[in-house]
């Protein structure tokens, strides 16, 4: 399991784990590289709740710290759709307990009606998506820590997940048609709007992602279209095809009807006996 698996759509991949200088590279294979401007600080902690994982480790990691004055990062978007054609953004973010006005900016520069989109804070506690020139939105709860946020447009409605959680969703008092010029990360390019925040491991897909590929992503986990199944032989006495000592095995089949994946645990029964006096399990 690494953090670069490519996926149908990924236009963008920043794991913001550079640590040092002025560019944060694009891990998409579409070389939409974000530019540091104003001193963001790097921060030597790897947010975005990969360190939660207990199953798997990453040899280095990093995020990037926002003042909330005037510092952001703003990257190239090659290969995102333009008018009202289906996007996703998926960002982790921490709050710090302070908040801001805009975390994510995305389209026209400057901003224009109904062509670019944010996601952002109603207050510290609460994050919102909206777009320039719509008053409607969509807010959702911070837990003051890292937090998986998502703005998933259709083309028609835009959604609001927090943490892989559905908050509900909003349509534009105008069509959306969205100019994709660049990627702020930190602030806005309308007005003096920015963060004080950390932000880390930003994504954008030239497609709706689905309920359940938001949720497998907030699980820090490799989405699969299938349903993995496991089914139990029955047990066979004596088989002798693999440790002659063996008095009992039981078959185990593992059966993906989705994409391959390799990112999967799979608890198997076992039978305890003895052999020779001793505590054998199979």
């Amino acid at each position: 399991f690494t953090k670069d698996y490519q996926e149908s759509g990924l236009k963008g991949l920043w794991h913001c784990d550079e640590g040092t200088g002025l560019n944060v590279l694009d891990g998409s294979g579409n070389n939409n590289r974000g530019t540091l401007t104003n001193s963001p600080a790097w921060q030597s902690i790897d947010g975005g709740c990969w360190g939660t994982r207990t199953d798997i480790t990453f040899n280095s990691g990093s995020n990037i710290s926002f003042d909330g004055v005037d510092d952001y990062t703003e990257a190239t978007v090659d290969g995102m759709p333009s008018g009202a054609s289906p996007f996703t953004i998926v960002i982790w973010v921490d709050s710090n307990g302070a908040g801001g006005s805009r975390i994510i900016t995305y389209g026209a520069k400057p901003a224009a009606a109904y062509a670019t989109v944010w996601i952002g804070f109603l207050d510290a506690a609460t994050y919102r998506i909206t777009d320039h020139s719509s008053a409607a939105g969509v807010n959702g709860a911070s837990t003051g820590n890292w937090d998986c946020v998502v703005y998933r447009c259709n083309g028609t409605t835009a959604s609001l997940f927090v943490n892989g959680v559905d908050k509900g969703s909003y349509t534009p008092a105008g069509a959306f048609n969205i100019t994709p010029n660049k990627l702020l990360m930190g602030g806005s390019w309308h007005s003096a709007e920015y963060s004080k925040v950390y932000i880390d491991e930003v994504r954008m897909y030239n497609r709706a992602l689905s309920d359940d590929e938001i949720l497998s992503y907030y699980n820090r986990r490799k989405y699969t279209s299938g349903t993995i199944t496991v089914t139990y032989g029955a047990e066979e006495t004596n088989p002798g095809t693999i440790y002659s000592q063996w008095a009992l095995r039981r078959p185990v089949t593992i059966t993906n009807s989705g994409a391959a994946i390799s990112d999967y645990q799979i608890l198997v029964p076992i039978r305890v006996g003895t052999l020779g006096g001793q505590e054998i399990k199979n």
